[in-house]
């Protein structure tokens, strides 16, 4: 029988998804970021993906519509660490974001809320996720995945900032999740509450 080709994210938050598939010999898995899962469907070069939720709108028209596996998804009711938006200066003073290369719905979603809550319109900058080389060229960063889940917002320094000059030495501010309070666990993070932009939509 041939095995069926999975394309999984190599992700923390979707281990327990395909945990045990590895050693079923039912199954061809390979471990990628979002993106390149959704590549790889797109593409036909894998049977199954775990892609992006945009994405299932974005594929390919000639093969028809994707299906999607039920009850099954990274998803959260609350608060996620896993996607973070950073600044350099006040989120209504950005005019340049660094996009994490490996995202596509959260680069949507940065865009959506750019547009309807922040009421910004940045350049948009497609980057391999380094938190602290992005905020060197851009206002803000987008990261997602683990680096998102394992770097400290307290402790992203910032390099020089020549475009007023002054030189910003502190912690940059992270924005997402769904609270809009300040994370007295994290000086410097901040969160923004999704919710009341989604009921305008």
């Amino acid at each position: 029988m041939t095995p069926v080709r999975l394309g999984a994210v190599g992700y923390l938050n979707a281990r327990p998804l395909v945990y045990g598939l590895e050693r079923s010999s039912r199954f061809d898995i390979r471990f990628d970021v979002p993106s390149v899962c959704a590549n790889l469907l797109h593409e036909g070069r894998i049977d199954v993906g775990l892609i992006p939720s945009i994405e299932y709108l974005r594929g390919p028209a000639e093969a028809g519509p994707y299906r999607i596996v039920p009850d099954l998804a990274i998803a959260s009711r609350g608060e996620v660490a896993s996607v973070s938006l950073y600044t350099r200066r006040p989120i209504s003073e950005v005019r340049s974001i660094a996009m994490d290369t490996s995202s596509r719905t959260s680069v949507a979603l940065v865009g959506v809320l750019c547009a309807r809550l922040f009421k910004i319109q940045p350049v948009i900058e497609a980057r391999t996720p380094d938190v602290t080389a992005m905020l060197a060229d851009c206002d803000a960063a987008l990261i997602i995945g683990d680096i998102a889940l394992l770097t400290d917002p307290a402790k992203v320094r910032l390099e020089p900032d020549t475009t007023d000059g002054g030189v910003r030495s502190g912690p940059a501010t992270s924005y997402g999740g769904v609270r809009s309070e300040p994370d007295t666990t994290h000086p410097g993070l901040l969160t923004v509450r999704f919710r009341p932009m989604l009921r305008r939509t």
